[in-house]
């Protein structure tokens, strides 16, 4: 696949160079000349790293390009060989770079994140490396172009990679990627691709997405891919029963693959089931405190108190976190606010327990927080 597209990237190169340079016309007529010769650098440069590439000289290809780059060449073709050039030279982080850049054309998306894919995995990203591999597959199997929510991808294949190496199971890992590898090179046949398409001629276009998950069966043999895949589809569709059986699918596969139950937490939300989705986000919270990453746990205590701005487990652990990364007058003005709401709701046994734990934070202004925390108490007792 990257190697059929860097010889036409080559070729289209080539091309260039045989076109008269283009008109300026913005530019003052006395300026123009010096704009051709600039245009003319670019073009020789060009040629120079066409002619090392193809001598197989890659040191002097890769400056040539860099040149090409500096003096304001932007063609697409430049970037995926430069891209492809880093990548030869064990350059992983540039490639990258390049490869990411050149993925954003449909002319070379799909190339551009197989080689993506690899540089990333030769990185150790495994996670974004097997979403890139995703989005090629989707490519090279369905003609699609790429997935709307690549964010998503990213997540759910980071913490696919995440779970694995939690486990201690490196070799799974490197079991997957051997069957992305495997996937791609059957859609690189012609013939298979065509197969491909056949079988989904005549499928709904809604069902679409579901012939993608049968092919991303070829690097989820756990199955949860496939079924959070579906999830998001279901969802689209706001068949939101059947998108939430999908995500506990997953996580029965997979119990401790934490993207799964992100899933699962917004189509609650989409459900309108805010009272489950709160309770999925302090378990959220609650598992990224075991595993040591207090950002994330913060997160989903932001996102229960999103959901129920009352919720007095979501603000008592958010405020918990942050003293813990020495914020307390961020912690107490959050419980603060969470003992205002509550009283203005009616629920002053609520606001009692907001402002009995400010006291325990030991706040500048304890005795006024007593002070009230009385009177509230005996405005119970009356």
């Amino acid at each position: 696949m990257a190697e059929a597209a860097a010889q036409e990237a080559l070729a289209r190169l080539a091309e260039t160079l045989l076109e008269a340079p283009p008109e300026v016309p913005h530019l003052e007529a006395e300026a123009a000349p010096e704009e051709a010769k600039a245009l003319q650098r670019i073009q020789t440069v060009i040629r120079q790293a066409v002619d090392f590439q193809a001598q197989g000289r890659v040191k002097e290809a890769i400056e040539a390009y860099q040149e090409a780059l500096r003096l304001g060449a932007g063609q697409v073709e430049l970037r995926y060989n430069l891209g492809l050039l880093y990548q030869q030279a064990g350059q992983f982080a540039q490639a990258v770079e390049q490869l990411a850049e050149s993925a954003l054309d449909p002319a070379y998306a799909a190339p551009s994140l197989y080689a993506l894919g690899q540089c990333q995995q030769g990185l150790g990203q495994f996670g974004p490396a097997f979403a890139s591999y995703a989005r090629a597959l989707e490519l090279a199997f369905l003609g699609a172009e790429p997935p709307h929510q690549p964010d998503a991808l990213v997540e759910v294949y980071e913490g696919l990679a995440d779970y694995y190496l939690s486990r201690g199971d490196r070799q799974r890992l490197l079991e997957m990627v051997a069957r992305v590898g495997a996937g791609l090179a059957l859609a690189e046949q012609e013939g298979k691709v065509a197969q491909a398409r056949q079988r989904l001629e005549g499928w709904p276009p809604d069902l679409m997405p579901l012939g993608l998950a049968q092919a991303l069966e070829l690097m989820d043999p756990d199955g949860a891919m496939a079924a959070l895949i579906a999830n998001r589809e279901y969802r689209r569709d706001r068949l939101f029963l059947a998108a939430i059986g999908e995500c506990y699918e997953a996580i029965q596969r997979l119990p401790g693959y934490l993207p799964a139950h992100h899933w699962l937490l917004e189509t609650l939300v989409e459900a309108g089931r805010v009272e489950e989705a709160v309770e999925k986000s302090l378990t959220l919270a609650d598992a990224y405190v075991v595993r040591g990453s207090g950002a994330q746990a913060a997160r989903f205590c932001r996102r229960a108190l999103e959901l129920d701005g009352t919720s007095f487990a979501a603000a008592t652990k958010l405020a918990n976190l942050l003293v813990q990364e020495g914020k307390k007058d961020e912690a107490i003005s959050l419980l603060d606010s969470l003992g205002e709401r509550l009283l203005d709701r009616g629920s002053t046994a609520g606001a009692i327990r907001a402002i009995e734990k400010i006291i325990t934070l030991a706040p500048e202004s304890a005795d006024g927080y007593r002070e009230l925390l009385s009177q509230l108490k005996q405005g119970v007792q009356g």
